[in-house]
């Protein structure tokens, strides 16, 4: 009887863990839409920084995409998932050329950034984005405009 609970037992721990081992999962998560494209300020293209795009409600998953330095990007929500679960997301873009610091004194130096500081903010970017069920690849192409603080 303690061997057939023992057995019992194990056989309950290995099948809870199989799925976690990653034996029966395969690289993407299903259901990701790829989401691509180029990222300009005044007509120019940005050639650093990062687009990241955050659920907006409970539906999705955090994704960015790395801007190459032609200004395009693909949207990943890990590094073998690419793409975006439906729904809806807001956008931000980050391209900095300097991180923050602090004076001798104390004092904050904020982050030079190579454009509009209105963009690294989902709440000011203005930046949306919807991703459609039909699972249909989307172009994203940031066009930015306005002057750098």
């Amino acid at each position: 009887m303690k061997s057939t609970l023992r057995l019992f037992a194990y056989f309950c721990l290995i099948s809870g863990l199989l799925p976690l081992s990653g034996c029966f999962s395969q690289p993407g998560l299903p259901g990701l839409v790829k989401v691509t494209g180029n990222v300009t300020y005044d007509g120019s293209p940005v050639t650093f920084g990062n687009v990241m795009f955050f659920p907006d409600g409970d539906r999705g998953q955090t994704g960015s995409g790395e801007i190459a330095s032609d200004g395009s990007y693909t949207v990943a929500t890990s590094p073998s998932s690419i793409g975006l679960l439906p729904g809806k997301y807001k956008v931000s873009v980050i391209s900095q050329l300097s991180s923050a610091g602090m004076k001798d004194d104390g004092t904050p130096i904020p982050a030079k950034t190579a454009i509009p500081r209105k963009y690294g903010k989902i709440t000011t970017s203005g930046l949306e984005l919807d991703v459609p069920v039909d699972g249909s690849p989307i172009v994203l192409d940031i066009a930015m405009t306005g002057k750098i603080d």
